[in-house]
């Protein structure tokens, strides 16, 4: 689960790569529908994208911060 105040999640980094997969997916395989998931994920709170993150099989593990 994620609490925004402890979070261990770099959500700049996660939010950077769901995108980046989006548009992916969007410019190779010709799927319009990355292009709108890519918007929401844009407009997403931390909280949201950490859940459509799980929702969607993202290793979580791969964007703890390391101290």
């Amino acid at each position: 689960m994620y609490d925004k105040q402890d979070s261990q999640y770099d959500i700049d980094v996660l939010r950077h790569d769901m995108i980046e997969e989006c548009s992916g997916a969007f410019f190779t395989g010709g799927f319009g529908g990355a292009a709108m998931e890519a918007d929401k994920i844009r407009d997403a709170s931390d909280e949201e994208l950490f859940k459509m993150a799980e929702r969607n099989g993202v290793h979580l593990n791969r964007y703890r911060k390391k101290y």
